[in-house]
């Protein structure tokens, strides 16, 4: 992948702890390592909304040559049920002073650089609109 985009960004990052307004942020692409479903693998008539565990993630990306791994899983942030496979691409958004605080967005996959492009002009646009206000 390679490939990384640095913003200062408008928007309130309370993902990554709290970024200030100023703060610099990095987009990039990350792949899926692990993922555990947060579905029950056992079936149990008559039990209603419940998965019976919660989902994690592994990921990684690459920065200047070096990888760069986080895990968590949903008690932390926002990690889906199910639906995620390990190789999978989605962006990733980390602290450009401190790339170890990051998050998958998962509601942004990666398919291929097309989809990258769109979501950096996407971020960019929200910033842009964050900054008038």
């Amino acid at each position: 992948t390679g490939d990384a985009i640095y913003i200062t960004t408008g928007l309130s990052l309370t993902f990554l702890g709290g970024c200030s307004d100023n703060a610099g942020v990095i987009l990039t692409i990350g792949e899926v390592s692990y993922y555990r479903s947060g579905r029950n693998p056992l079936v149990i008539p008559n039990l209603v909304n419940s998965t019976g565990r919660t989902p994690k993630v592994e990921f990684h990306f690459t920065l200047n040559g070096d990888t760069v791994v986080n895990k968590y899983d949903a008690y932390k942030a926002d990690v889906p049920t199910d639906g995620v496979k390990e190789g999978e691409k989605y962006l990733v958004l980390y602290k450009k002073d401190n790339p170890t605080e990051n998050r998958m967005f998962f509601k942004h996959p990666i398919k291929d650089s097309v989809d990258f492009k769109r979501y950096v002009k996407e971020f960019e646009q929200m910033r842009k609109q964050k900054a008038k206000e």
